[in-house]
């Protein structure tokens, strides 16, 4: 028999929907027995889930990073702004509260968290690398690499 199954919201790998008297024909006149369905949810190549959570990666450039910036971000219900504040660090995570996966049956609500990774430029004009290498210098009046900038770097992490 083919039979159509609703899959309620909120439901995770591993979780079983029981289809009363749709299983196995019963001894001698018994009616049938149930059959139950086990879910498998395929992975999404954006979001992770963690339980009702979800967590994904949004990039960022190093001016939104350094001045802060409101960015748009996925959600699994579309868009939401974020603000992201000055001097935000690479790998920081921010939460979006109640914008995760509903619980089966209404029970609960998660929330999205979003990771802001700093994107470095892969190719820089020339005009991009000048400026680049002059705010090096103002900030530390050395370009990375150089032994006044690693002294800098392992005094920070001794003290």
């Amino acid at each position: 028999e083919k039979l159509t199954v609703t899959i309620p919201g909120g439901v995770d790998t591993g979780n079983q929907l029981r289809l009363g008297g749709k299983g196995d024909f019963g001894d001698a006149g018994a009616p049938s027995g149930d059959l139950y369905v086990t879910i498998q949810v395929k992975e999404h190549e954006l979001f992770k889930r963690e339980g009702l959570n979800v967590f994904c990666q949004v990039p960022v450039s190093y001016p939104q990073a350094c001045l802060g910036a409101e960015i748009k971000v996925p959600t699994v219900n579309g868009e939401e702004a974020l603000e992201i504040p000055r001097a935000t660090p690479s790998g920081k995570v921010f939460t979006l509260k109640g914008k995760g996966i509903a619980g089966v049956n209404g029970r609960g609500q998660g929330n999205q968290l979003v990771q802001v990774v700093v994107e470095v430029p892969k190719k820089l004009t020339p005009r991009e690398e000048e400026l680049i290498r002059e705010l090096a210098e103002l900030q530390t009046g050395k370009v990375g690499g150089e032994k006044g900038f690693w002294r800098d770097f392992f005094d920070r992490l001794s003290s």
